[in-house]
């Protein structure tokens, strides 16, 4: 069979199915709107052919030549594309789901708002490919290649990025939702806005980067260095925080609300108007840190150490400080007696 028969065949209206094409030459061929189930493309010369609307089901396409390819708006559910090339090829709208594309080569390609679902990624690359707005939701993405992309509000949930290739990656407000990006080296990154609630940034280098703007809340922080990095308006509601470096850091109107920084170091950092409420920073350093306007109602601050910190009009309403180093407490905004006799009303029967 060749390309102009299964065209003819397409345009009929015909559902192909158990085709063995293998190996056959249908470069730039017109195969739009068709619908394949499980059909063998196998080591196929596809370069420029027209996939576009099409649908495939169990369909094997393992070392074919896709590149340039037309296949957006096409559906694609368990799929073999192990080391398939599909370089500079045009995906977009693409739904790809419970699909294999192990070392598939996707670099220069078209997925913007293009999904893929539950597939198996490990290898792939992604170099300097359009992902705006595209979503990986729970794909297996172990040595994947990042490098030189943009991802523009790019959606990558529960991915395991701790062996991803991110050289030159730029975030531009990507989600990145109970990602695990432990240990990598984002150091002087463009990261503003992107969003990391639940992910484990465990041991992350993350000095310089910019952090504008970013979504840490509930994400996991230890020990992470943000030294340096430009961090304001960010979000680290509840996140995790032990042992994490900041010094140097430009935090200003951050929140830390309920955050666990025991041990953590904020020292020289700009926190003015941060709310710190209830944040637990048992022996976290904030020597130097200008805290002007900062709130840290109801903190643990025992052994913390706030010395030479700007504390001027900053809220210290009913924190814990036993051992705590605070030298510039004068300035800090008066108690509020109204406040603590209300907290300490009980009913009386």
């Amino acid at each position: 069979m060749n390309a102009a028969q299964l065209s003819e065949r397409i345009k009929q209206g015909e559902i192909l199915q158990k085709l063995d094409l293998a190996g056959l030459d249908l470069s730039g061929a017109d195969l739009a709107g068709g619908i394949f189930e499980k059909v063998d493309f196998r080591g196929c010369q596809m370069q420029g052919v027209h996939f576009e609307e099409s649908v495939f089901i169990h369909c094997r396409f393992g070392q074919a030549q896709l590149d340039e390819a037309d296949l957006h708006l096409c559906d694609l559910f368990r799929c073999y594309l192990n080391a398939v090339s599909l370089r500079g090829a045009s995906l977009g709208n693409a739904s790809l789901v419970e699909c294999r594309l192990k070392r598939t080569d996707l670099s220069g390609a078209d997925l913007n708002m293009a999904s893929i679902v539950e597939s198996q990624l490990a290898g792939a690359r992604f170099c300097g490919a359009d992902l705006e707005r595209a979503a990986f939701l729970q794909c297996s993405a172990e040595n994947i290649d990042f490098s030189a992309t943009r991802l523009t509000q790019t959606v990558l949930l529960k991915a395991d990025l701790r062996t991803a290739q991110l050289k030159d990656v730029v975030f531009d407000r990507a989600i990145l939702i109970e990602a695990r990006l432990s240990g990598q080296n984002l150091r002087g990154y463009a990261l503003a806005g992107t969003q990391f609630m639940q992910a484990d940034l465990g041991h992350c280098d993350l000095r310089e980067a910019d952090l504008t703007q970013c979504n840490f809340r509930n994400a996991h922080l230890a020990h992470a260095r943000l030294d340096g990095s430009r961090a304001r308006n960010a979000l680290f509601i509840s996140a995790q925080l032990q042992g994490a470096s900041l010094r140097h850091t430009q935090l200003e109107q951050s929140l830390f609300i309920d955050a666990v920084a025991e041990h953590a170091n904020f020292s020289d950092s700009s926190m003015a108007q941060c709310n710190l409420t209830r944040v637990k920073a048992r022996a976290a350093h904030f020597r130097n840190a200008d805290l002007t306007y900062a709130d840290f109602s109801y903190a643990d601050l025992r052994d913390a150490d706030l010395g030479g910190a700007r504390l001027s009009r900053a809220k210290l309403h009913a924190i814990h400080d036993a051992g705590a180093q605070i030298s510039d407490r004068a300035s800090a905004a008066p108690p509020d007696l109204d406040l603590l006799k209300a907290e300490a009303w009980q009913p009386a029967y």
